[in-house]
């Protein structure tokens, strides 16, 4: 299933828009959520809200344990708070077009935005960057023990 503003350009030659969020059905226990990986409900609920575009939208409540599972899942060898790696697949054209490649992360921070994550002994901040001088929006979020 897919979501997607009507106003958007299409992803290639398919009837949806890009950007998207796809959602995937999953089976879950009383301690993890099972789709193409297992990952700990804990990581994910209770769901925060957080901007997507324009919108606040539910997500996972540890996001950033929840990207490196996944990461972990799909690129075991790279670490994503140094790396960052482009995929072969564009979702944008929905085919594959690029040479899969790793560049350490500070090289993009002054073109794409990102998330600077700041932790002390109780509290994460999540500082939504858009580059190394601009702060979009802050979260404080409590740190997991």
């Amino acid at each position: 299933m897919k979501f997607y503003f009507q106003a958007s350009s299409s992803a290639g030659v398919f009837r949806w828009k890009w950007p998207f969020i796809d959602i995937f059905f999953y089976t879950d226990n009383s301690t993890h959520i099972e789709s193409d990986i297992s990952i700990e409900k804990d990581i994910i609920f209770p769901l925060i809200l957080r901007p997507i575009a324009t919108l606040w939208l539910p997500g996972p409540r540890n996001v950033h344990m929840f990207i490196k599972k996944i990461s972990e899942y799909y690129y075991s060898d790279l670490s994503f708070d140094d790396k960052c790696y482009l995929q072969k697949y564009s979702h944008r054209d929905e085919e594959e077009k690029y040479e899969q490649k790793t560049v350490n992360c500070t090289q993009l921070r002054n073109v794409y935005p990102y998330i600077r994550r700041i932790c002390d002994n109780d509290y994460c901040d999540e500082y939504f960057m858009l580059n190394d001088v601009t702060t979009l929006y802050v979260l404080k979020m409590a740190k997991d023990k």
